[in-house]
């Protein structure tokens, strides 16, 4: 009887082994992040920054390809705006005729304003820096006496008025002048054309001045030949306009340190 004991311990330790092998060890588990299927904060804002991308690309592909359907000319800008201040004036888009390349020549075909009657004009003061030079700053102021070649064009245009006669006629009545006599003229100054000479002229000094160095100004300054250089450079812008040059004077002339 004492040897069947320990045959019966075998078995139970065996019965244990095998139903401990049966039962699975239980894991613990994990929480997969966002497994509720709500999406991460991340990926919203990572879709939101995508689609504002999406939306600046798309925005500046249409302006290119708008601008190369419907291109903006500067020509037709440039004729509304003399259209618009031409008040109605059916000549104003139309450009003057080309001057003949003799000063003197032009001169002689003014027969509307008297040979004294030459008209002046003062230019803005012009302020740029030397070309080589960004501390330094030249201030230049120019007067200058000129004459319309192209007479009956630019009194149509509006550009040349009849000058007040000395002691005119009542209070709301034109100026009186002479019957027979030549009338003289002035240029409007609130006419589109002669505003347009304004900017013209204060762009070629502006660029005179910017395109030469400090010493090469100062020399020309002190060879007298400044006045000379400026009244050739000068007659472009007003040749343009249909007008010749006379005489330049230049009323100011300083470079200082800025």
């Amino acid at each position: 009887m004492a040897k069947e004991e320990p045959e019966e311990n075998l078995d139970d330790a065996a019965d244990n082994a095998a139903e401990s092998k049966k039962k699975p060890k239980k894991e613990k588990k994990t929480k997969e992040p966002n497994e509720d299927g709500k999406p991460s904060t991340i990926l919203i804002a990572g879709g939101a920054a995508g689609l504002m991308i999406l939306i600046i690309i798309s925005v500046i592909v249409g302006s290119v390809i708008a601008q190369k359907m419907f291109p903006i000319e500067a020509s037709a800008v440039v004729a509304t705006e003399e259209t618009e201040h031409a008040e109605g004036d059916e000549h104003s888009a139309k450009k003057l005729p080309p001057m003949p390349d003799g000063e003197e020549g032009g001169e002689d075909v003014i027969s509307m304003l008297a040979d004294d009657s030459w008209l002046s004009f003062s230019s803005d003061k012009i302020q740029t820096n030397p070309s080589d030079n960004a501390r330094a700053v030249c201030i230049l102021n120019v007067a200058v006496t000129y004459k319309p070649y192209y007479v009956d064009q630019l009194t149509a245009r509006g550009f040349l008025i009849p000058a007040p006669a000395a002691g005119g006629g009542g209070h709301g009545e034109a100026p009186a002048h002479e019957e027979g006599a030549k009338v003289p003229m002035i240029a409007d100054t609130n006419n589109s054309i002669y505003k347009s000479l304004r900017q013209s002229v204060a762009s070629t000094l502006g660029g005179f001045l910017g395109s030469h160095t400090q010493a090469s100004l100062q020399a020309m300054q002190s060879s007298n030949t400044l006045t000379d250089t400026l009244k050739s450079v000068l007659k472009t812008p007003f040749r343009n306009t249909g007008l010749i040059v006379g005489k330049v004077e230049i009323t100011n002339f300083m470079i200082a340190p800025m």
